[in-house]
């Protein structure tokens, strides 16, 4: 036994054994260990600012006007250490889903960390975040909605709750449990809150108190933005129907079902419903009793949120082409194809009525003129990490560590050789 533990500590093994465990340290430490998420935000637009959260987890201000770049502020959350041997935390940064929002002097914006924040515009550290310390409970997903009349902001997490916080200081005036997965971004109309969930229920909350106004409930999981118009809540759901949804008493109205999920918002307008689908087509029903009107087949399936602009219904296929509908004599037209870009788009478009504005999935934001489709300007969302920043992981005193430990290896190594033999 004596003779086999010579063997292992023999100087060429011991300097093996030294070699594997410095190189244990630093891979454990290395950094990149982490996988982080990426999000699609959309973007929100004032005073020619596009303000947009891109998929290194920055917030990030473009000119509308030629694109760019004004400020970004990045979210970052600190890892825990990692690896065997306790290394250095890492900052790492809050993949960003849900679009901006933007209600007097603040950005709103919730992080897939579970975190809230309020920025003022080009300040480098956030007003508030919500909660002070840890988390939610959940990652958020959704956007927010804010309501200006009470100075409230909501959103929904993945905990099953939403949020009534005070616009201005980030302190929570309510919560609503619903027990159920929230992806969706809430709407508002006047004092009531509609936010569906993944149990397959649409709820309306009281603004003012968090109280259950009514629950629909449909046949499966809500993670569309609902769309509120004329006294009708119109929303998507997983079980391919559309839902048409009294305001006031939650009874339903009428259904439409498409051929797959709905996950983009609807938009109402002149009477008509405009509803994207990932079956790959647009289906236009009169909002009244929910007959179709029109039907526009695409070339993939439709996740990204539409807008409305120029007296046209904008929609985005996951393929990366741009169509626009003319909501008057319902045609269709291809505005801009980003196929050949290598542009899928998931994300919410925005736009100023101008201009419609794309975060595709190459992680640029394109800014397309409505009425000709020209490619006016496009910008990447990609910025270097600044030479001074620290990325956690491996660092010097891991290095120096290893230096030590050789040392110290090669010091038993000449203590061994000088043992006289038994």
């Amino acid at each position: 036994m004596i003779g086999n533990i010579r063997k292992l500590l023999s100087p060429g093994k011991l300097l093996l054994w030294a070699l594997l465990l410095g190189l244990l340290i630093f891979v454990s430490c290395a950094p990149g260990a982490a996988t982080v998420p990426k999000g699609w935000s959309g973007a929100v637009i004032a005073d020619d600012t596009l303000i947009i959260g891109s998929m290194e987890g920055k917030m990030v201000a473009l000119n509308t006007a030629d694109g760019k770049r004004l400020w970004e502020l990045p979210l970052e959350m600190t890892a825990q250490p990692g690896g065997l041997f306790g290394c250095a935390p890492a900052q790492l940064p809050v993949a960003i889903y849900g679009s901006p929002t933007i209600a007097g002097d603040l950005i709103y914006l919730g992080g897939y960390d579970g975190k809230f924040y309020a920025f003022v515009p080009g300040r480098d550290d956030p007003r508030w975040i919500y909660p002070r310390q840890g988390t939610v409970g959940g990652s958020i997903v959704g956007g927010a909605a804010t309501s200006v009349s009470q100075d409230k902001v909501f959103f929904g997490a993945s905990d099953g709750t939403v949020y009534a916080l005070d616009a201005a200081d980030g302190f929570r005036v309510w919560t609503f449990p619903t027990k159920s997965k929230i992806w969706s971004t809430p709407a508002v109309l006047e004092d009531t809150l509609f936010v569906g969930t993944f149990d397959k229920k649409l709820h309306a909350l009281d603004t003012a108190t968090g109280g259950k106004k009514w629950t629909f409930e449909a046949a499966g999981a809500i993670v569309a933005t609902p769309a509120v118009h004329d006294g009708t809540v119109f929303v998507g759901s997983f079980d391919r129907n559309l839902y048409a949804v009294d305001v006031i008493s939650g009874q339903l109205k009428w259904t439409f079902t498409a051929g797959n999920w709905f996950w983009a918002r609807p938009i109402a307008t002149d009477g008509a419903v405009y509803a994207a689908s990932l079956d790959g087509k647009v289906h236009v029903l009169d909002a009244g009793n929910g007959s179709t009107l029109a039907e526009f087949s695409l070339d993939s399936p439709v996740s990204s949120s539409p807008v409305l602009a120029g007296g046209s219904f904008i929609v985005a296929s996951e393929k990366g082409i741009v169509y626009a509908i003319d909501t008057a004599g319902k045609e269709i037209r291809t505005l801009v194809d980003l196929e050949l870009k290598g542009a899928k788009i998931n994300a919410p478009l925005a736009t100023d009525g101008k201009m419609v504005y794309v975060h595709a999935s190459n992680a640029r934001v394109y800014a397309v003129n409505v009425d000709s489709g020209a490619d006016i300007w496009s910008v990447s969302l990609r910025s270097a990490p600044a030479p001074s920043q620290e990325t956690g992981g491996a660092n010097w005193g891991i290095i120096i560590g290893f230096i030590v430990l050789s040392l110290l290896t090669m010091l038993l190594i000449k203590a061994l050789r000088r043992r006289p033999k038994a």
